[in-house]
């Protein structure tokens, strides 16, 4: 995942309309269609946790990872980041 270091980051939930490039491929794709291809069932779109920040989708959790966030080889000065979403009881 590359970003300015102080870029906000965001966990919410899906916004109709948004789109997302998925990791591996050249095209933008609906997130609707993310979640159609995924069989999630439509009550279940606005408890799948989205990372973002104010323009870009990062990440459909346990779905889809953005190519524009890709890490590739030329990125050494990279942080890794580890990100556990539980459940709120």
């Amino acid at each position: 995942l590359i970003l300015k270091p102080d870029t906000p980051l965001f966990v919410r939930s899906w916004e109709k309309g948004e789109r997302i490039q998925p990791f591996g491929t050249r095209g933008s794709k609906p997130l609707s269609d993310v979640f159609i291809d995924a069989k999630i069932p439509l009550h279940q779109k606005p408890l799948t946790p989205i990372l973002a920040t104010s323009s870009d989708v990062i990440w459909v959790a346990g779905l889809c990872f953005s190519e524009k966030f890709r890490l590739t080889e030329s990125d050494s000065n990279s942080t890794l980041w580890k990100i556990r979403i539980t459940a709120l009881s």
